[in-house]
């Protein structure tokens, strides 16, 4: 029999686990984190959802999604330099409160960039991928392998 209530604890406890990973990167020739928390499943599907895979790229492909415009429109990142930490909120010349993580992004190196897409899957999706191995489900060609 299949126990139906553990299953929904189960994804009910990772989905409160909000898994929170620092990448480190290259900004203003110094080495610095990249903080990002992941949301919760519901709002991971609808946001990759707003990022359709390119079809050309087979990373966005394996993963569903485009991991570039995922990254780089991803809200609440923090940079993480030692004990100090910026969210990245900051006001314009008309007072307005603006979120300047697009700009830090675009500024980052190809790899640094690549390296954040892998991160933010990883905070979301590489559950997935392991539940199967433990579930002795996985398969070879598997577009999540």
């Amino acid at each position: 029999m299949i126990d139906i209530d553990a299953g929904i604890a189960k994804a009910r406890a990772r989905a409160e686990k909000r898994e929170t990973v620092t990448q480190p990167v290259i900004f203003n020739d110094a080495q610095i984190g990249v903080k990002m928390t992941a949301m919760t499943d519901d709002e991971w599907r609808a946001y990759t959802l707003m990022h359709p895979p390119r079809a050309s790229v087979r990373l966005d492909m394996n993963a569903s999604t485009n991991l570039d415009s995922a990254v780089r429109e991803y809200e609440g990142v923090v940079l993480v330099d030692g004990d100090e930490s910026d969210d990245l909120l900051s006001k314009n010349q008309d007072g307005e409160t603006v979120y300047r993580w697009p700009e830090v992004y675009d500024s980052l190196s190809r790899q640094d960039r690549e390296n954040l897409a892998f991160a933010l899957w990883m905070i979301h999706d590489s559950w997935y991928q392991e539940a199967l191995k433990t579930a002795g489900k996985a398969q070879t060609g598997s577009p999540r392998n």
